[in-house]
């Protein structure tokens, strides 16, 4: 077993205290032969952490598959003074193939006192908000603009890791070196990307003062326009546009813009838990399903994500109001992910 440490320099922007107490969180990621655990053995486990605040990362490369079982108690004993885990897929992956190796060799380890955050749970249900083709590691950190040395697929480095048991070859070792610190240092940058989680969640809209959100109105003869504006107290890594059908999202450093544009005076405010209501097309509305029990059936069709909302004019009170504007904001952020 080979063990490599060094450190690195990265830009964490999100608050990780929202997450953990820095210091206790590490960030993993494993390469492996195969992906069966009982059929399977690993290659490599690299973690990512901060100590002193720096980061550092260290590698425990298996040269001797003989040896798997020192590393996975050597692993849980560097462990043992962490809370957090995060990965990418690892609560899928990672995880469990960790622990079914464990109890291959009778070693009674766990996560259970763990916290695991897995930013492919947290990202993947945006994919489509963010105009992203997948919800794979490198997608995402295309995306917050990280260019990676090594392009290999994972799947890849089984042939190549299988080649440095037959042949020592330093190329192939540093080929599979390569791949999991830039894995496990680039999963730290892709923090940054919970920003765009917190909106779409809307919990970051909760956070801002009365004085970062206001909204606007404007009259037109062909459409007429509602604007909302909320400023954030921070950056988003990545500025971005969205669009449809007459709902606009527009993301440009700290500021996020709501836009929606109406024919008429009336707009929709929507409601995302559509199973729960009816639409009655000639009022042009929805109702709970336990009101809609007294419309006769001719008048009234099961809701669905484009037919469940009510409609308001835009008042001055509606736009003094921070309470109804932030909560509007919410419910078109909440309605654009379920669209998307």
């Amino acid at each position: 077993m080979l063990i490599y440490e060094d450190t690195f320099q990265t830009n964490v922007t999100f608050d990780l205290k929202k997450i953990a107490k820095p210091e206790k969180i590490v960030f993993l990621d494993i390469e492996t032969t195969g992906f069966s655990a009982r059929t399977s053995y690993l290659s490599i486990l690299g973690l990512a952490y901060l100590k002193d605040h720096v980061w550092h990362y260290k590698q425990w490369f298996l040269d001797d598959p003989n040896q798997e079982k020192d590393l996975l108690i050597d692993f849980f004993s560097f462990m043992k003074d962490y809370t957090t885990i995060i990965t990418f897929n690892g609560d899928q992956f990672d995880l469990p193939f960790l622990l079914q190796r464990c109890n291959r060799y009778l070693l009674s380890y766990d996560f259970d006192r763990y916290q695991t955050i897995d930013y492919y749970k947290l990202l993947s249900p945006y994919k489509k908000i963010m105009h992203l083709p997948n919800a794979k590691q490198k997608t995402y950190e295309l995306f917050a603009g990280i260019d990676r040395k090594d392009q290999l697929d994972g799947r890849l480095l089984i042939p190549i890791y299988k080649e440095y048991l037959t042949t020592k070859e330093e190329m192939a070792k540093n080929v599979i070196l390569l791949h999991n610190m830039e894995d496990i240092t680039y999963l730290v940058t892709l923090t940054n990307l919970l920003s765009y989680y917190e909106l779409f969640k809307g919990k970051s809209m909760d956070k801002l003062s009365d004085e970062a959100i206001y909204g606007t109105y404007r009259e037109d003869k062909n459409e007429n326009s509602l604007s909302i504006h909320l400023t954030f107290p921070y950056e988003f890594p990545r500025d971005f546009f969205h669009s449809f059908k007459g709902h606009q999202l527009v993301i440009q450093k700290n500021q996020v813009t709501f836009i929606v544009s109406s024919q008429s005076k009336n707009f929709h405010h929507y409601f995302v838990n559509y199973k729960d209501y009816y639409y009655l097309p000639e009022e042009d509305y929805a109702i709970y399903k336990d009101l809609a029990s007294y419309v006769p059936g001719e008048r009234k069709v099961k809701a669905d994500p484009y037919h469940c909302y009510s409609n308001f004019k835009v008042t001055k009170d509606f736009l003094n109001s921070k309470t109804t504007l932030r909560s509007y904001a919410k419910s078109l952020i909440s309605w654009m992910v379920l669209v998307s």
